[in-house]
């Protein structure tokens, strides 16, 4: 589907073999003057504020200038082909959850033809003009499927907000007595019969299960208003665990902070985040493992990383793994990281899933000190 839609792109502008010629051609003469083209860029980003706040928050400018080093020369040398296409998705997806507006990103890519043209003749013009287009056009895809994506979601959810009062109502009452009947079983049962426990210990258990469903359905759909105070990062992990009760083979190992740990959020909310992420990597390790938290700060930014000794994520739900009713388990709507994606924001956060390390999983969660501190 994707390679279709990048030929299509590419037979619209007639991008063909003597433009790819074209481009490789320049690879030489651009690399000797790639640091002009990438600080000139970034020397007009840092002029405007809009755009020099948002990548101080997510970044370092060394480290984006070797990042786009990189893209201006793939952009020539290629191949043009469905990995490139794919590439360019993934970081205009990434363009569009940092919040990097449209206009912007046309406007930078204005500017980097413009750097990269200075060095064409009349032929390798043609052939950067071209595929100049067919960037702008993958971008204009790609904020077009992830904003179809975010109505969808919100259509779906809407019908789960009509429907989420009615079954919490319909359900908690018959729990309730669920609950009752077990614990009035359980007094009358002879404490040498394990069996007998164990059923019903069971049973509370999904009981429970039953609950957290029907909870995290509406704490997803329901309208939510801030209520600050100021707690550290571990006084909300140590709450976050003890809400757990997780399973005495997991263990949550906290990094000593090396800077001030302090947060002004909601706390009950953050720590419902907290809570999702650790119960998740308890799940995914099968309740038995190492959960490591750390915490740095970057630009200003507060950075918590929740990283555990699972299998880590398929590659078939990371691309959609904070998308609502998402979920690679049997029980559950899928709501959980949807969820922490919501707090997150509303705090002027983000959380995303760093798909850079080889091991297990880790969430990252950041903090932007001018939203956190008092």
């Amino acid at each position: 589907m994707g390679y279709s839609i990048f030929e299509e792109m590419k037979a619209y502008v007639c991008f063909e073999e003597q433009d790819e010629r074209h481009l490789n051609s320049l690879v030489e003469s651009i690399t000797n003057n790639v640091d002009h083209i990438v600080g000139d860029f970034y020397d007009r980003v840092d002029a405007n504020e809009d755009t020099r706040s948002l990548v101080e928050v997510h970044s370092s400018r060394n480290a984006l200038e070797g990042t786009l080093r990189e893209w201006v020369l793939s952009f020539l040398a290629g191949p043009h082909n469905n990995a490139y296409y794919t590439r360019r998705c993934h970081i205009g997806r990434i363009h569009f959850r940092i919040g990097l507006k449209p206009h912007f990103v046309f406007v930078a890519m204005n500017t980097l033809r413009d750097g990269i043209t200075a060095f064409c003749n009349q032929e390798q013009l043609a052939s950067v003009n071209k595929m100049m287009d067919i960037e702008l056009a993958i971008i204009n895809q790609v904020y077009w499927e992830e904003l179809t994506q975010i109505v969808k979601q919100q259509e779906q959810l809407a019908t789960i907000g009509e429907m989420a009062g009615h079954i919490a109502h319909e359900l908690r009452n018959p729990l309730a007595a669920m609950q009752n009947a077990t614990f009035y079983i359980r007094t009358k049962i002879q404490t040498e019969d394990n069996k007998a426990l164990r059923h019903i210990d069971l049973l509370d258990e999904r009981i429970e299960q039953c609950s957290r469903t029907i909870q995290s359905v509406l704490d997803y759909t329901k309208e939510v208003q801030l209520k600050t105070s100021v707690a550290t990062i571990e006084e909300l992990i140590d709450w976050a665990v003890q809400d757990l009760d997780l399973n005495p083979k997991v263990s949550v190992c906290m990094e000593s902070p090396t800077v001030d740990s302090k947060l002004k959020c909601d706390t009950m909310l953050i720590r419902s985040v907290f809570r999702n992420i650790i119960c998740n990597a308890a799940q995914a390790m099968e309740n038995s493992g190492n959960i490591y938290v750390s915490l740095s700060e970057i630009n200003s930014t507060l950075t918590v990383r929740i990283r555990d000794e699972g299998p880590g994520v398929t590659p078939e739900i990371k691309h959609k793994l904070f998308v609502p009713l998402t979920t690679s388990k049997v029980y559950g709507f899928g709501l959980g990281l949807a969820y922490c994606t919501r707090v997150m924001s509303m705090h002027s956060g983000r959380i995303y899933l760093n798909e850079d390390i080889e091991d297990g999983a880790e969430f990252v969660l950041e903090f932007p000190r001018e939203s956190i501190l008092e």
